[in-house]
């Protein structure tokens, strides 16, 4: 063989290796086999059409159905997903995703461009398709187009610094997961709904609306699953849950929480795994919202006093038993990007707390109604007798989840309101983005103008170096200002298994995001 071929033909293996373990599956080699059954408290309407999914519970089925252009690992790190790369140009508006080739939708078709540029048309002409989506995704971007089957162009109105980030989780600022948009137009939406076609781990079997949800290995994913067969049964209560798991009848339950934590853990073939920093919980100032309506929640002393009169530390071991840590700046974590860790919290001061009361007005305190939802009652009733202590006269209310969710984003709230707020992704911009824009925002209550400008300048700055002072800048504003929201912790996400199940990632995120990673013994 001529000698510089040769040499051009070493040097290009290693190219051409990389490029083949990019085409090929990145999950598990072998054949997935066993079965698994995993009790949850719900999974909201259960809907298989991933256009039409309105919270958080629905994610385990979600992330069992469906894959994104990129995801979370359970470390939290961004990875390609349906998009093998990604890049901005030089106008920051246009995004270019080059697609995986191979992947396929569960009908066996090919997931190609055309079928995100379906689906993008399809969620934004159609307001059913969850709170805000429709019209949130208009406001972002002005268009979305195939170059070809594997190079998806998207263009925003404004140059958007999150924009891969939030590719990761739901929500209206998502381009929506992907469909099948030929089978769609082969069967039907209502076949669709009964037996949909999605390019998930898994595909669905049978669903039972309020009881389980039957799913099978898609072994043609490019994430093939250890578990051939998997069934998320609903049981709201925790302690049903609990006997379940004790009995074996089930082989994981998700959400243990308050004295069902230490429980759990003594008991015998029952291990507890704790996704770390899984979701922040806070409290949300609706009065800071409507700032013509006069209210002691406008006087950032009164905020501030409040911060103060919490101690986080006791809410962490008495509440959560050690699966928390105490919250510093609202929104936010120090470890996500744009987080400081060199922020200190609000250390648990009354007497502070007490004298920021009398220099604001209110040396009696005031009166002030808190609103939780049932799950969050118990921290709301903590937060209560620490407000009583510093003189607040507390009417403490509690709802329905679904009252809660359709007067909180109606802004029909009053005083202020417990609230959960996911850590993923990991990067402060997007909580920022998601609840301090301004006015028009779903869960967004803050009418200050200077936050206002500092969260829309860091969205537009798509410098990562630039945007990350800002952010940075921007917790510190956070923490002194409190603006329409106070911090209080940090809480694992807590699941415990039987005696059957080998592996189990819990990953770090509010709801369980693995389902392909749950592995069961021999």
């Amino acid at each position: 063989m001529n000698r510089r071929y040769f040499r051009l033909l070493i040097l290009a293996i290693p190219v051409m290796v990389v490029w083949l373990l990019g085409s090929l599956p990145t999950g598990v080699f072998a054949a997935p086999k066993g079965s698994a059954v995993v009790a949850v408290p719900d999974l909201g309407k259960q809907p298989t059409d991933p256009h039409y999914e309105t919270g958080i519970g629905e994610w385990p089925l979600q992330q069992a159905l469906n894959s994104q252009l990129v995801y979370l690992d359970p470390d939290g790190k961004l990875k390609p997903g349906l998009a093998l790369s990604w890049e901005v140009g030089s106008d920051q508006l246009t995004w270019t995703f080059r697609l995986r080739k191979g992947a396929k939708f569960h009908s066996g078709n090919p997931v190609t461009a055309q079928d995100w540029v379906y689906s993008f048309y399809k969620v934004v002409k159609d307001e059913r398709c969850g709170p805000g989506r429709a019209s949130g995704m208009r406001d972002i971007y002005e268009k979305v187009w195939a170059e070809d089957d594997y190079t998806l162009k998207v263009k925003t109105k404004k140059p958007y610094s999150t924009m891969i980030a939030v590719q990761s989780i739901g929500g209206a600022s998502l381009l929506p997961m992907v469909v099948d948009s030929k089978y769609i137009e082969k069967v039907g939406d209502a076949a669709f709904k009964e037996k949909p076609s999605l390019p998930g781990p898994y595909k669905l079997v049978k669903n039972v609306i309020g009881e389980y949800v039957m799913l099978e290995a898609f072994e043609d994913h490019w994430q093939v699953p250890y578990t051939k067969k998997l069934k998320l049964v609903i049981v709201p209560e925790s302690t049903t849950r609990m006997l379940m798991l004790k009995t074996g009848e089930v082989d994981a339950i998700t959400h243990v929480s308050g004295p069902a934590i230490p429980e759990t853990k003594a008991i015998p073939g029952i291990r507890t795994i704790s996704g770390k920093e899984a979701e922040i919980l806070e409290m949300v100032l609706p009065d800071f919202y409507n700032k013509d309506e006069p209210s002691p929640l406008h006087n950032k002393r009164v905020r501030q006093a409040l911060a103060y009169s919490i101690d986080r530390e006791a809410l962490c071991k008495k509440l959560y038993y050690g699966e928390a840590v105490p919250q510093t700046v609202p929104s936010s974590t120090s470890w996500m990007i744009g987080g400081d860790p060199t922020i200190p919290g609000y250390p648990y001061d009354l007497e502070k707390a007490k004298k920021l009361l009398a220099e604001a007005g209110y040396p009696k305190g005031f009166d002030i109604t808190i609103t939780a939802v049932p799950s969050r009652m118990d921290a709301a009733m903590a937060v209560t007798g620490y407000w009583k202590a510093i003189g607040l006269n507390v009417n403490l209310k509690e709802v329905e989840m679904g009252t809660y969710l359709r007067e909180a984003p109606a802004k029909k709230l009053k005083g202020m309101f417990l609230t959960n707020v996911p850590t993923m992704p990991p990067d402060a911009g997007i909580r920022f983005s998601d609840y301090y824009l301004g006015p028009g925002q779903m869960w967004g209550f803050c009418q200050d103008p200077v936050t206002n400008k500092k969260v829309v300048e860091m969205i537009g700055t798509m410098d990562q170096d630039k945007r990350i002072k800002l952010l940075k800048e921007l917790s510190k504003h956070m923490r002194e200002e409190l603006p329409s929201r106070i911090p209080l912790v940090v809480r694992n996400a807590v699941y415990a298994v039987g005696p059957k199940v080998a592996d189990f990632v819990p990953g770090r995120g509010a709801a369980w995001s693995y389902p392909h990673l749950l592995k069961m013994k021999d």
